[in-house]
């Protein structure tokens, strides 16, 4: 149940989908499904008591999305900036490039592994898929306007 602090169930049931879309691994949404799972019956009775476990409610019936932005420049600062500014349970920004340290990624996604990191742009990626998105839709679009895009 949540208090003052949210629950450390509700944390790791954020942190598991979140894995689940950085690294690629389905593994940790079916742990963090079956952390949901364990208090069904609980949030449907009072779900005033287990805020924390809500947004992983949404991400299980709704998925989620990468955001992942590439290269560097003013552009890809900008880019960078909004999806910061923007809290999504829904969404996982991951940057690569020279100062991101992202090689590990690299090896472990298979997404993010073709990528060339040093190339600016913006990709959306759901659903295993990726879509690079325009310099002007990434001038322009705020992060939840490309998440939007992405549910067309």
């Amino acid at each position: 149940m949540d208090a003052a602090e949210p629950s450390t169930n509700g944390i790791s049931v954020s942190n598991l989908y979140r894995l689940a879309s950085f690294l690629d691994d389905e593994s940790y949404a079916d742990l963090a499904r079956g952390t949901l799972g364990a208090f069904e019956s609980e949030v449907l009775q009072h779900p005033f008591l287990f805020a924390s476990l809500l947004p992983g409610v949404v991400v299980k019936k709704l998925g989620m999305r990468i955001i992942i932005i590439t290269g560097q420049g003013k552009d890809i600062d900008k880019a960078l900036g909004r999806m910061r500014a923007e809290v999504a349970p829904t969404r996982t920004v991951l940057r690569l490039g020279r100062d991101a340290r992202s090689e590990w990624l690299t090896k472990r996604n298979k997404l993010v592994a073709n990528m060339n990191a040093e190339k600016p742009g913006v990709w959306v990626c759901e659903g295993g898929t990726c879509r690079e998105e325009s310099d002007a839709d990434t001038q322009t679009k705020s992060a939840s306007q490309l998440d939007e895009t992405t549910s067309d």
